[in-house]
Parts: structure tokens; sequence; C-alpha cells
């Protein structure tokens, strides 16, 4: 029984290139603890409330984890009842001085 699949054709080799492949060059990888040189040295300034917004002076920041660092004390537990802003450094501060008020 004679086989149905077509014969093989051989592979263009290197002294032959075929005009219809083109060769995509590839991005360099990088890893996530390599520094990339666009963010080195890149100076983030915080300008959230209550402490880093006008009238106070912005804070500049060198770094995703001062960035984080920075929030989680000054602007993650924030009062926002009228007229308070208090900062505190803990969720369970916060619940009792202005969630009891």
């Amino acid at each position: 029984m004679p086989s149905s699949k077509r014969p093989r054709s051989q592979s263009p080799t290197e002294e032959e290139p075929s005009g219809s492949e083109v060769e995509i060059p590839q991005p360099n990888k990088f890893l996530r603890t390599e520094p990339t040189s666009d963010t080195e040295g890149e100076v983030i300034h915080c300008t959230l409330p209550p402490t880093c917004n006008p009238p106070n002076k912005p804070t500049a920041l060198f770094g995703v984890e001062q960035l984080e660092a920075h929030y989680s004390k000054y602007h993650a537990f924030v009062c926002n009842a009228e007229g308070c802003h208090a900062v505190f450094d803990r969720e369970h501060y916060l619940n009792l001085v202005c969630l009891a008020a």
C-alpha cells in the first residue's frame, strides 16, 4: 500500500537562505533582582497627604524599598475625620482612636 504522506523536502541550509525567513532580534532578559539602567539613581518624590503635601515639602525617596517603608509609616493608617489627619503606625490604633470618636 503506497503512503499517503508527501515526501520530505530538505530544509534550507545556511548556504541557501530562504527569502521568507526573517530573523527577529530577541530583547535582553533581566532578572527581577537586577537593577536596570533606567531606574538606577532615580529619585521618587512623595506628595501624599497629610505629611508630604503642601505646605510641607515633598519627601525624596531613593528606590522602591524606601517608598514602601515610607508609605507604611506615614500614609497607610491616617485618620480621615475632618480636621484630624492623625498618622498611626498600626491599623489597630487607627480603629481605636478615630473610629471611636
